[in-house]
């Protein structure tokens, strides 16, 4: 009976002191979630940024790149910049340097052409065939095979093509942006009509194109230089509460001289 007696007779806690300890861990727990949530958001804007700088850098370095080879391959006389819009830049480029040489005579309406190496020569591509002389163009049959081409056309020009005459690759190259789905505008590469996109969640692109002494031109055969404007966002732009643009975009401007014209 007394052990009975001690172990009643021992205080606990009074129905007041649980009420508060329970509201003291509420206001803990409270302000816990708080930076929970004031951490998870810094990390959806930081993370929101670098996926726009990724964009961006992606999306200009290649633009930039390609631009500068306009021309490249391209027989004088002939047309190397196609478009010149706001939003939209066309050209023609050798851009993988693609070139062999013919290993045999050509004549006046041949269609097989045998080359130095013919391997990475590619259907539908379009190609010159040039010598000291001049230039003519035209477009593959089917894929290379190892020293020979065949040409969708018969060589038209009267006097044949020596040993020797260069072959090469020429690339039509377009930069525009696609607004087809407006909450993920993309910023399309197409090479040779097969577009992809290059940057997705672009917030706008814009092209200013400046003739050899520096004014603005919308004529494509005086342009030399062009300044590339770039905004990109981040796909997570919906969910940030902040109005502030720079927790979303980012912007990168470039000027590329063209050195083939």
């Amino acid at each position: 009976m007394r052990k009975r007696n001690n172990l009643l007779g021992q205080k606990g806690f009074s129905l007041v002191e649980l009420l508060i300890a329970m509201t003291l861990t509420l206001i803990l727990m409270a302000n816990g979630f708080h930076l929970l949530a004031t951490q998870h958001h810094q990390y959806i804007i930081q993370d929101g940024i670098a996926e726009a700088q990724q964009n961006l850098r992606t999306g200009i370095d290649m633009m930039a790149n390609e631009i500068r080879l306009a021309g490249y391959g391209v027989p004088a006389g002939s047309p190397k910049i196609l478009t010149v819009e706001k939003e939209e830049i066309e050209f023609l480029a050798n851009l993988n340097a693609g070139m062999t040489w013919l290993t045999e005579r050509v004549q006046p309406g041949q269609m097989t052409i045998s080359v130095g190496s013919g391997q990475d020569f590619q259907e539908g591509k379009r190609i010159y065939l040039c010598d000291a002389e001049s230039c003519e163009q035209h477009t593959l049959a089917q894929d290379g095979i190892s020293h020979s081409l065949t040409l969708k056309e018969p060589v038209k020009r009267m006097q044949p093509f020596g040993i020797g005459s260069r072959v090469n690759v020429v690339n039509q190259v377009r930069y525009y942006l696609n607004s087809k789905d407006p909450a993920n505008r993309k910023l399309m590469r197409e090479v040779d009509h097969g577009a992809v996109p290059l940057s997705e969640q672009v917030v706008g692109v814009a092209f200013d194109y400046l003739d050899r002494n520096g004014f603005v031109t919308a004529v494509p055969s005086d342009v030399r230089r062009v300044q590339i404007r770039f905004i990109t966002t981040s796909s997570k732009a919906q969910s940030l509460s902040s109005p502030d643009p720079k927790d979303r975009h980012r912007i990168l401007s470039t000027e590329v001289r063209l050195r083939n014209l």
